[in-house]
């Protein structure tokens, strides 16, 4: 999981089966219970586990991030839509 760089409240993260997902701690429950905002489609993410992602500090509106697996594929996300990842 890694931070965003100018956003406090938003993290993203990669799994075990390959999914990323986007979290924002505003959108907690009043219990405390943080769940990710988005989470990618299987089929469009990593064939393994997610081992980083990191986010690119110098897109235009800081959407973006990117995402690393041993399946051997960089994946580019915008947080705004994880339906698939840029091509």
């Amino acid at each position: 999981m890694q931070w965003h760089h100018k956003i406090q409240d938003v993290l993203a993260g990669g799994a075990y089966n390959g999914s990323v997902s986007c979290f924002d701690l505003r959108a907690g429950s009043v219990k405390g219970v943080i769940k990710p905002v988005q989470t990618s489609v299987l089929e469009k993410s990593h064939h393994d586990p997610v081992y980083d992602v990191t986010w690119a500090t110098q897109s235009r509106q800081g959407n973006d991030f990117f995402s690393v697996s041993t399946d051997g594929r960089v994946l580019w996300w915008d947080m705004r839509s994880l339906d698939a990842p840029f091509d």
